[in-house]
């Protein structure tokens, strides 16, 4: 299996973004987001990623893989293939809607959850950073403060990892990249 095929929309889904697979789901975002102890993702749900219109005129989206954890946090995980320069306005959209989208009429606001968007894109997406996963929050940078961390979004350029020896992997990130890149 090639780089291709487990980061196409379609192979991703059927992989990560069904029940039976919700395991394979939880050991991803674990690693990608580098959770351990306490802060592990052990309950998972897989969720419809259809996040409806409440407008006729309205933008709908359609996520490639939707869940919440066991404490209610919300996920979006985006594959892209292709570069698009409107990439990171449709990835913020996308995390806009689903954090938008928790409350009913008449609830309290305390009540929406922390959600977090993972975009892996294989095109070098910041061609001036040499990292290849970013993370973005809600920051003031003149008084470097964290407004917080309710909305999170992480960007990791598979084009960027270039460790294609397995036996060269030391962290389940990294073991994690190679498999979405390499198919092993």
């Amino acid at each position: 299996m090639g780089t291709r095929s487990l980061i196409n929309d379609i192979v991703f889904k059927i992989v990560f973004g069904t029940a039976q697979n919700r395991h394979l789901l939880r050991a991803l975002l674990n690693a990608l987001l580098g959770l351990g102890g306490d802060r592990r993702i052990v309950d998972l749900e897989i969720l419809n990623p259809i996040i409806d219109k409440e407008y006729l005129k309205e933008k709908g989206a359609i996520l490639d893989v939707k869940a919440q954890d066991g404490q209610g946090r919300l996920y979006n995980i985006e594959v892209q293939v292709c570069d698009d320069p409107a990439y990171i306005q449709r990835a913020l959209y996308y995390l806009a809607r689903l954090f938008g989208g928790q409350l009913e009429t008449g609830a309290e606001y305390e009540l929406l959850a922390k959600t977090i968007g993972i975009s892996l894109v294989d095109f070098n997406l910041f061609p001036d950073l040499e990292d290849l996963h970013s993370t973005y929050r809600f920051y003031d940078p003149v008084h470097r403060r964290e407004l917080s961390d309710v909305l999170e979004i992480h960007f990791i350029e598979l084009v960027k990892f270039n460790q294609d020896k397995p036996q060269t992997l030391r962290s389940p990130f990294e073991k994690w990249l190679h498999i979405l890149k390499f198919g092993e």
